[in-house]
């Protein structure tokens, strides 16, 4: 039933995007998570557990896990009421000729999407099987730990995607559409540099989202960081397969990513543990991200200044490794030089992206 809410739910979302109300997408999805938290508080607060006792049919013979998808039934069912107005101008009507459309530029996307995950989640699952026995449940564990750090830059990568599509799409066909799209990926480059720096210059705090006990993993942030900036930027970039009706490529490229995650995890992790799980995740984003942008230039050439983006990239990847590798001084000197890369940031783009967001 949530599975099918859900599915039933990406149509009216799709098409909130395709007419740009962003403010109601959003708060939909705020409404979602909100509601989803409030219900799971109400069948697990300790303090409500202690004055009232949980009465109704769906608590009959159900305990601990039960409650949290019955929360996330409720959820999915209040968002989807959220999204009812949308759908009433919809007709239900099958065109063959369509769907056939449709199916052929869908289903790559969907197996590609599926790969995707498998690509992501793979490396937790081969480091029980290639760390020794008596260590991997630990190395699991602070490689998990330390990965949630890279949150941030997750959530905006994905918050990014939902907004920009759209927008590739309604420019994809005009004149100046190649053009605005490399400057949405001069944008989104240059905050997901600032966020890799300001992660780092803060982590003696940030730290503390995650138990002590995985501190030791701390040292992997960078690169995990690092890997999930580049696996931004080929999301961006892999919008040229979609606009261009070519969305088997987006298969080759997510299968190119998990045959060198698959490799690369077999190969090193037995000689470096967890590190071999983040420099292989790192690798790995890389090829996607060099296969995409090759084949982009055959297919649907766009004129992204790569040498801004690479001294983005690259600046805040020396920033970083320099703040938490080298033995720069204290808490404070870290978040000073964080700082100090913001201001620079913000005067190399002063008369360039911040025009072009004023005339979008």
């Amino acid at each position: 039933a949530i599975l099918a809410l859900d599915a039933l739910s990406a149509i009216p979302f799709a098409r909130l995007r395709r007419q740009n109300k962003a403010f109601r997408f959003a708060g939909i999805k705020l409404a979602l998570i909100f509601s989803n938290i409030v219900i799971n508080l109400y069948f697990f607060l300790p303090s409500y557990w202690e004055l009232h006792e949980i009465t109704g049919w769906w608590s009959h013979e159900m305990r601990g896990v039960d409650y949290i998808f019955i929360a996330n039934f409720w959820a999915s069912l209040i968002m989807f009421g959220l999204l009812l107005p949308t759908l009433r101008p919809l007709k239900l009507n099958l065109d063959p000729k369509y769907t056939k459309v449709l199916l052929r530029f869908g289903i790559p996307l969907l197996i590609g999407g599926l790969a995707g995950i498998a690509n992501e989640m793979l490396d937790r699952q081969l480091l029980k099987y290639l760390l020794p026995k008596e260590s991997w449940a630990q190395g699991v564990g602070i490689y998990g730990a330390v990965y949630k750090i890279s949150i941030f830059l997750i959530l905006f990568n994905q918050a990014f995607r939902y907004a920009a599509e759209p927008f590739f799409f309604k420019n994809a066909k005009n004149a100046d559409g190649k053009v605005k799209m490399a400057k949405v990926m001069v944008g989104f480059t240059w905050v997901m540099s600032i966020g890799f720096v300001m992660i780092i210059s803060g982590l003696d705090y940030l730290k503390y989202f995650i138990d002590e006990k995985f501190w030791i993993g701390l040292e992997l942030v960078p690169i995990l960081l690092l890997a999930n900036v580049i696996l931004g930027i080929n999301t961006n970039l892999n919008v040229w397969y979609k606009v261009s009706d070519k969305t088997s490529y987006g298969i080759y490229i997510t299968f190119i990513g998990l045959a060198f995650t698959i490799v690369g995890n077999v190969l090193l992790i037995p000689v470096i543990g967890i590190f071999g799980a983040a420099w292989t995740t790192l690798a790995a984003y890389s090829a996607m991200f060099v296969a995409s942008l090759l084949w982009s230039l055959k297919h649907y050439p766009v004129p992204y200044n790569w040498r801004k983006l690479g001294t983005f990239v690259g600046s805040a990847t020396l920033m970083s490794f320099i703040i938490h590798y080298v033995d720069v001084g204290g808490s404070g000197v870290k978040i000073g030089l964080g700082l100090a890369y913001l201001l620079s940031m913000f005067a190399l783009e002063r008369n360039g992206l911040f025009k072009f967001a004023s005339r979008s």
